[in-house]
Formats: C-alpha cells, sequence, structure tokens
C-alpha cells in the first residue's frame, strides 16, 4: 500500500454508477511543444488537430503546414505529413486542421485550405488524395473541411465546414454524399448546420456534431433528416449550460461527450441526456498555467480516461490524467453531502491504491 501526502487541492471527481470515485487532475502536462511558438521539432505553431493511437503517441497538426507525431516522454517530434511549406503538391499540406488515424496505421488529414482530405502512411513520404480536391459544393468537392472521423476503415465522415454540412464518403470512391445538414445554407432549425467544424461518429454510427457558429453539438442518428441538440444551443455564453464557438467533439465508450469550448478556454464534459457541463480542463480564463488553456480548438479521451487537448494559442498539447485506474478510493471526512453537478473542495490528505 503507497501512501502520497498532499497539501489541499482542488479534484475533479467523477462518480461512477457503483459509486467508485474516479480523480482527475486540474492541472494539464505537456505532451508535445510547450517551447514557444515554432515550427523546430520541439515547437508548434498553432496546433489544431489532434489524435492519440493506442501506444499514446500524439499526432497534431499545425500552421507549419505538417502533422507531427510525439511519442510518449518525447522533447520533440516526427514530421510524418507536410513540412514541405505551404502547397497543393502531394508531399504539402495548406493549413491542415482535423486529423484521424486508423488500425493500420493510416493517418488521413482535412487538409483544408486544399479542399481535400488526404491520407498518409506513416513511412511515407507523400499522400494521396481520399476526398475533394478542388473548391466546391457538388458531392465530389469539398468546401475548406475542418474536421474527419475514420469509421470502421471503410467510411470517411468530413465536417465540410463551409457547406455547412457533413458529407460521408466510403474510401476507394469518388464522391460523397450529405448525411447532416439540409441545404448549403447556414441556419439554428434542427436540420441545418452553421460552420461544423468536428465530427464523431460511435459505433452506432449515430453523428455528433460541434456546430460551431451555433454554439451547441448535435446528434444525428443514422439516415435522420434533422438532429437534436445534445450539449449548449441556449446560445453564446459561459453558464454550464452553454457554449462559446465550440471546435472540437469527442464521445467515449459510455457516451460521455467531451467539448473543446474554444472561446470559454476549457474542455466540457456532457454526461449522456446532461442539460449541463461539468468542467474537465480549463475553465480559469486564457493562459499558459498548466490550469489554464487558450483557445483550445480540439479534444481526444484515450481508453484510461487520459483528456489530451490541442492548446492552440500556447502552441501545446496539455494532457489531463486520471489519477487511477482502477479508481481510488477516498475517505470524505467532515464533507457535505455530495449533490450531482455541485464541485466539492477536498481536504485530501493521502491516497492508497
Amino acid at each position: 500500500m503507497n501512501f502520497h501526502t498532499f497539501k489541499s487541492i482542488l479534484l475533479i471527481l467523477l462518480i461512477s454508477k457503483n459509486n467508485l470515485i474516479y480523480c482527475q487532475s486540474p492541472n494539464g502536462i505537456t505532451v508535445a511543444g510547450g517551447n514557444g511558438q515554432g515550427t523546430t521539432l520541439n515547437k508548434l505553431r498553432f496546433p489544431t488537430g489532434l489524435f492519440v493511437d493506442n501506444s499514446q503517441n500524439v499526432y497534431v497538426s499545425d500552421e507549419g503546414h505538417r502533422v507531427v507525431k510525439w511519442s510518449p516522454g518525447a522533447t520533440s517530434g516526427v514530421i510524418i505529413a507536410g513540412g514541405n511549406g505551404a502547397g497543393s503538391a502531394y508531399n504539402q499540406l495548406q493549413y491542415p486542421f482535423g486529423i484521424h488515424g486508423d488500425n493500420s496505421g493510416n493517418i488521413y488529414i482535412a487538409d483544408s485550405y486544399n479542399h481535400r482530405v488526404q491520407n498518409w502512411t506513416e513511412s511515407g513520404i507523400g499522400g494521396f488524395r481520399v476526398a475533394g480536391g478542388s473548391q466546391g459544393s457538388t458531392s465530389n468537392r469539398l468546401n475548406t473541411p475542418y474536421g474527419i472521423f475514420v469509421f470502421n476503415s471503410e467510411y470517411l465522415y468530413v465536417a465540410d465546414t463551409y457547406n455547412h454540412r457533413i458529407q460521408k464518403w466510403k474510401l476507394g470512391e469518388t464522391v460523397g454524399f450529405t448525411v447532416a445538414g439540409a441545404t448549403l445554407n447556414a441556419g439554428i432549425s434542427s436540420n441545418l448546420l452553421n460552420m461544423p467544424r468536428s465530427v464523431f461518429v460511435d459505433n452506432l454510427e449515430n453523428i455528433y456534431i460541434a456546430d460551431t457558429y451555433n454554439h451547441r453539438i448535435q446528434k444525428w442518428s443514422p439516415n435522420s433528416t434533422s438532429g437534436i441538440t445534445v450539449a449548449g444551443g441556449n446560445g453564446p455564453g459561459s453558464a454550464a449550460n452553454q457554449l462559446n464557438f465550440p471546435n472540437g467533439v469527442f464521445v467515449d465508450n459510455l457516451g460521455n461527450i467531451f467539448i473543446s469550448d474554444t472561446y470559454n478556454n476549457r474542455i466540457q464534459k456532457w454526461p449522456p441526456n446532461s442539460t449541463i457541463g461539468i468542467l474537465v480542463a480549463g475553465g480559469n480564463g486564457p493562459g499558459g498555467a498548466a490550469n489554464q488553456l487558450s483557445l483550445p480548438s480540439n479534444v481526444f479521451v484515450d481508453n484510461l480516461g487520459n483528456i489530451y487537448v490541442s492548446d492552440t494559442y500556447n502552441d501545446r498539447v496539455q494532457k489531463f490524467t486520471t489519477l487511477s485506474n482502477p479508481p481510488l478510493i477516498l475517505s470524505l471526512e467532515n464533507q457535505p453531502q455530495i449533490s450531482k453537478g455541485t464541485p466539492l473542495k477536498v481536504n485530501l490528505k493521502s491516497i492508497s491504491n
């Protein structure tokens, strides 16, 4: 049995259905960048897209027109895509945003200003186009795509941002079809989107969309003609039931929705069927301290419950860890009754595990 003594700290307590208590650290650790802004291998320049593989390698896209891989504990990254200046050649990218990987080591990149999605293998020297390639709104074109998601290594979902729609492409085909967003016009009704910047697809092929300019997360069931609001939708703001230009969305296996609430400089977690979100990272104003974020773009949660954030204006990727797995058993003495959604400050004297 190990004991660790702490001073009074603020923990994020996540209480499961079987009353076990999980602790989320409020302070992040830098796992990529954090050495000032730049394009050398130990730096990032406005990182946006984010993906973490099963070995906890971090893949991040930035305004160096590249995707960089950072291994666990590394002090510098390795360029695996782009990095040859802005351009549209096979070995170039131009302001890449969303990225996603599959189980075969392929990295898919929303090459936003080239209006295409590229597939790069980690050992390759160039990418090949799997969607789009020219600006437009026909079924074979995209208009500044920001977010992507690869489903079962077979289908590609694209947040076709400036067309206000989500497109689904079967990998290997030359055209896609619209699965969310009824028209090419922005709107706030349930069948419309306004500048969607991120897309996530769960195992049932429900589509979760960061409907950025509508300050909400929309869920579209398969073959539906409209979505339902599952987070936000109460106008821009910083209250627990509001979002402010959300850029990223991730859904874990329990149905919890993690949101990069960009203009609020925080990551919110919305449990299933919840009407308010829970702060799990940031939320202490814009800044570069360990408990702060500055205009975070995307969020990723690994299979251990660790939260990764592309902390864009701090030029870094932050990791907010769960403090143990399996969960801790905490002894809470002289504390008020715990209520759902209510912050609780704990005087933590020791941890045993």
